[in-house]
């Protein structure tokens, strides 16, 4: 297997915490954001099937490990799940409900279903301004100037 190549990303508010703590590494600035570049084998990669990663995963790491990344990252997407539905106002019997049918020990919710993205806020403003009348526009922009 070879080398993938990962990124992780630091807020702008993140690295403005560290360098409060005088925790923030060399070469890095204070209140801006960042994006760390690194390499790691995690026995994947293009071009190999899925059959053969989890092969290669539980060879380098092992069946606990892969047994604990799997049931980690399942409770991951559950949470997530059932942060969202509560935020949408339901009550922790409609969240049991969306999630698994307690009368007939079976997942209602499937985690294993691809998860869409949202759109950005950007995205959402570039959609609003293109079914605006040319007035609303110009007053958009004009608020935007004021800023």
């Amino acid at each position: 297997m070879a080398l993938q190549e990962f990124k992780a990303s630091l807020t702008a508010h993140q690295t403005q915490k560290l360098a409060d703590s005088d925790k923030l590494p060399e070469g890095l600035t204070a209140g801006e954001a960042v994006e760390i570049t690194f390499q790691y084998d995690l026995g994947g990669g293009d071009g190999v099937s899925h059959e053969d990663q989890v092969a290669a995963f539980i060879e380098r790491f092992g069946h606990k490990c892969a047994s604990e990344m799997i049931y980690g990252h399942a409770m991951f997407r559950l949470q997530g799940k059932a942060r969202s539905l509560a935020a949408a106002g339901k009550s922790s019997e409609e969240i049991q409900a969306a999630l698994w049918d307690l009368e007939n020990d079976e997942p209602v919710y499937n985690i294993a279903a691809t998860r869409k993205r949202g759109k950005s806020e950007v995205e959402k403003f570039k959609d609003s301004y293109a079914g605006m009348s040319e007035e609303e526009r110009a007053k958009v922009l004009e608020e935007l100037k004021g800023l």
